[in-house]
């Protein structure tokens, strides 16, 4: 076995240029291909992201590794995700899915923990759109960011928000705590959880920085 060892100096496009690596690795590197550990955007800077919100669960920081929104979209969802998980009994879940090559699905969930409900919020990636357990005429109410869905009036989950701004983030945390909220009276029969919410009060939440 003979070891190489190059060492050189340069930028990322300079490197890849290099005729002394192309020897080596037996192939030509396109330019924008070769990342660099602790260059802006490669795998050292997203690691050292990831650890500055290490207070989310380690399957919450895998799946938005792996699904990256945009930077600003990321910064909503992180926002979003830490102050609805330091509400009592709450907990986010990432579920399974054959139709993606790493088995996870495309989404975050949020539970309270004892309620039959299902899910109150679900979070999807890397879009950052948010949907609700609270009824299609919820939005009649103090909503201005929230959309209806395209289901009908008894389906559980009628409204979806955009994380798109802090106005948007902010009416996500509202709804968010009444879908819990909700979440936290239903005890119910199996044949009653698929119910909608309607009853549920929207209170101001504020993001936690």
């Amino acid at each position: 076995m003979h070891v190489r060892i190059i060492d050189v100096e340069g930028t990322p496009e300079e490197i890849a240029a290099l005729p002394q690596l192309t020897e080596v690795l037996g192939v030509a590197l396109r330019s924008g291909s070769l990342q660099v550990c602790g260059a802006p955007g490669g795998p050292a800077s997203a690691r050292e992201s990831d650890n500055a919100h290490s207070g989310l669960p380690a399957d919450v920081l895998t799946v938005l590794r792996l699904r990256r929104p945009a930077t600003e979209i990321y910064e909503l969802i992180v926002s979003f995700l830490k102050e609805a998980l330091s509400w009592p009994d709450v907990e986010a879940r990432v579920g399974t899915s054959r139709r993606s090559d790493d088995g996870m699905a495309n989404a975050i969930r949020l539970h309270r923990r004892g309620s039959t409900a299902g899910a109150f919020t679900y979070l999807r990636l890397p879009g950052g759109t948010t949907i609700f357990r609270l009824s299609v005429d919820f939005s009649h109410r103090e909503v201005q960011h929230a959309k209806q869905r395209q289901v009908s009036g008894d389906a559980p989950y009628g409204l979806s928000l955009k994380l798109v701004s802090a106005a948007a983030l902010q009416e996500a945390l509202e709804l968010a705590s009444a879908a819990c909220d909700a979440a936290r009276l239903t005890v119910l029969e199996p044949e009653e959880a698929h119910r909608p919410v309607v009853g549920a009060r929207m209170t101001r939440v504020r993001p936690r920085s």
